[in-house]
């Protein structure tokens, strides 16, 4: 579905619509997006990114793990970026203070776990660092780490599993301990 402006160097839209969700469950919410690339005379191109509140304009007609996704992220994410600032001024307990606040919405994201295994994965991710941390405060890059993850998850819910997974990695190269806590000593149960 192409539709071209005339060939003397004036403006051409091209609308690409019908584009497939790759997670079955979105597919139940959403069928359809249109992606618009504007082409000016001399060629340049821009692309409006939707957000996500422009493709989920009334989420509470879809499940309500989205509706409680959609509700929770962007409070996740502000707070992590409250956190970065106040480590950015010096005021490391108004950041540890920021990131108890995303710990403590945590466990009402990873109840989301329906909207799929990247969202799981990562939502998991961060819960198990924050229990590995035993307390103790993140330092920076820890915090990015986790304020990346979410902020991917906040903007696509759906992520697939294996894009996650890069999301993981880098907790993992952050000195974030993500092994859920308890694993050791049930895999020493197991072993004998």
């Amino acid at each position: 579905m192409a539709a071209q402006g005339k060939p003397n160097g004036q403006a051409q839209w091209k609308e690409v619509s019908d584009l497939p969700i790759a997670n079955e469950l979105w597919a139940s919410n959403v069928t359809t997006l249109a992606a618009r690339t504007y082409s000016g005379k001399a060629g340049a191109r821009s692309a409006v990114p939707l957000q996500i509140e422009q493709i989920y304009r009334a989420p509470e007609a879809g499940s309500l793990a989205l509706a409680t996704a959609l509700r929770l992220l962007p409070a996740v994410v502000e707070r992590c970026r409250s956190a970065l600032a106040a480590i950015e001024f010096g005021d490391l307990i108004q950041s540890d203070d920021a990131m108890i606040h995303v710990h403590s919405m945590l466990p009402e994201l990873f109840c989301c776990r329906r909207l799929g295994e990247g969202f799981t994965a990562i939502v998991n991710a961060v819960l198990s660092a924050f229990e590995g941390q035993k307390g103790l405060p993140m330092d920076k890059a820890q915090i990015e780490t986790i304020y990346r993850a979410l902020a991917a998850v906040r903007s696509e819910p759906g992520i697939s599993f294996s894009h996650s997974l890069d999301y993981v990695a880098a907790m993992e190269g952050a000195d974030l301990n993500i092994s859920p806590s308890g694993l050791d000593e049930l895999a020493g149960l197991i072993s004998g």
